[in-house]
């Protein structure tokens, strides 16, 4: 997260899963920083954002409440799921939860194009 630029308006992240699901090992450099969900960076021009590929993982949602909290100008949100995956109730939940929180912003679970369900 050190390497956003704070004057940045747009963002669009896409995350690239690889087919083989490795289980990470004991003390896995991906989970460095240990602090990174509470870590407050300066977003303070951020108005749009999207992230594509999303899984539905935890820490993936920790991750947008990060944006979220860092980002006061934020306008608009959209999530893309990845490939292949169905949304879950819970998945559904989770976002339908977070995006209520944030009454201020546009938010959009793009879900269409990426699977059967629908939240």
């Amino acid at each position: 997260m050190h390497l956003i630029r704070t004057a940045l308006r747009n963002l669009k992240i896409v995350l690239l899963r690889s087919e083989v699901k490795d289980a990470c090992p004991v003390n896995c450099p991906c989970d460095e920083p240990k602090n990174w969900r509470t870590e407050t960076i300066t977003l303070a021009d951020l108005e749009n954002m999207e992230i594509e590929g999303i899984g539905g993982e935890d820490h993936e949602f920790d991750f947008l409440k990060v944006i979220f909290r860092c980002a006061p100008m934020l306008k608009t949100v959209t999530v893309r799921l990845s490939d292949g995956v169905t949304p879950s109730v819970d998945w559904c939940t989770k976002v339908n939860n977070m995006f209520m929180a944030y009454p201020s912003v546009e938010c959009n679970a793009d879900l269409v194009s990426r699977a059967k369900a629908v939240c």
